[in-house]
């Protein structure tokens, strides 16, 4: 990507209309720098993905007006050190001015078949074949591997920021990631893939990575193996009772009493670090019931559909990933990759 490209400015006459920062009002034909519109095909929280006209094998993500400058220019700095088959290549970037002069900045990348939450969850009468899970697990893990060797941390892996290729994963949207060493931004990984510390706001490190990685990898085998896809944390849904139910970090304490029915009670010298979370003894404040003591992630993944067998295996294989000490998780996914569930 040259500095020409970064620099660019367009104007057109597509008007800046959406109240949230959103680019728009927008419509097919729509021109965007050296561009024109098609089709807007996804959404996020901080932009929109658009095809093209004269480029079918690219798509735009055109960023919210009041994205953050500082942001922006990160991400593209992490992309350019990223020149990888695991991640979704950065073509051009450049910034569009509406007719009201209001600017987006732009990023050009090339258009995926689709990715892996549709791959999951669009389907459920479809099993996943085997082979592919053990494909789609290999190449993920060697990607958050090639991140930690480049001293770049994605914090918000989930599977849609995993894009497919003919069948290949590559990781996509780096807008919270960060270079280590670095502070944790203020916001980052989506509620159901929240590593502990990143719950507790306590420092960040490529440990992140591997606990939200371990939350994909479960939807993919349950995909493959199971009944159905599901989700491993789902602390928006879950039912838990709490004395103060109004409270801002319910959801927080709903995650932490899911991770301790999965994983056992979190460690004292953790907890006592976050007093607004825990009692004096290490439980979870505020609850109104205890935490089911007998609920692990073998019985999960057997509610799930998966075999005893399978379970026993695959429980064995995942636990490492959810540490509750970032230091003792698993430290290099490449290594991983010939464990004999993902080879035979």
């Amino acid at each position: 990507m040259s500095s020409s490209s970064v620099a660019s400015t367009s104007s057109s006459s597509t008007s800046y209309g959406a109240p949230d920062g959103h680019f728009g009002p927008a419509s097919d034909g729509d021109r965007v720098g050296d561009y024109t519109l098609k089709q807007r095909i996804g959404r996020g929280q901080y932009g929109l993905i658009w095809t093209v006209q004269d480029s079918p094998e690219k798509v735009l993500k055109i960023l919210r007006a009041d994205e953050e400058a500082e942001d922006i220019e990160n991400e593209k700095r992490i992309l350019e050190r990223l020149h990888s088959n695991h991640v979704v290549a950065l073509l051009d970037a450049f910034e569009h001015k509406t007719d009201e002069d209001v600017p987006h900045s732009v990023l050009v990348f090339a258009r995926a078949d689709h990715d892996l939450f549709h791959l999951l969850h669009d389907d459920g009468t479809m099993k996943m074949e085997r082979s592919t899970m053990q494909r789609l697990i290999q190449q993920l893990l060697r990607a958050v591997d090639f991140l930690r060797e480049k001293n770049v941390v994605h914090l918000d892996l989930k599977p849609e920021n995993i894009l497919l290729f003919d069948g290949d994963a590559r990781l996509c949207d780096f807008g919270t990631a960060r270079i280590m060493p670095s502070d944790a931004p203020e916001y980052g990984q989506t509620i159901e893939y929240r590593a502990l510390e990143m719950i507790l706001e306590n420092p960040v490190s490529f440990a992140a990575d591997v606990w939200s990685m371990g939350c994909v990898v479960y939807e993919i085998l349950t995909a493959a193996e199971g009944t159905r896809t599901a989700t491993l944390f789902e602390p928006r849904d879950a039912v838990v009772e709490f004395d103060d139910e109004e409270a801002d970090d319910v959801v927080d304490r709903t995650h932490l009493c899911l991770c301790v029915e999965l994983f056992g009670p979190i460690p004292r010298h953790i907890t006592r670090r976050s007093k607004h979370l825990f009692t004096m003894r290490g439980t979870v404040r505020g609850l109104s019931h205890p935490i089911d003591p007998t609920t692990s992630l073998w019985d999960l993944m057997r509610d799930d559909g998966l075999s005893d067998a399978a379970a026993d295996a695959w429980s064995a294989f995942l636990r490492p990933f959810f540490e509750y000490s970032p230091r003792r998780r698993v430290q290099c996914l490449a290594d991983v990759c010939g464990h004999e569930l993902l080879t035979t």
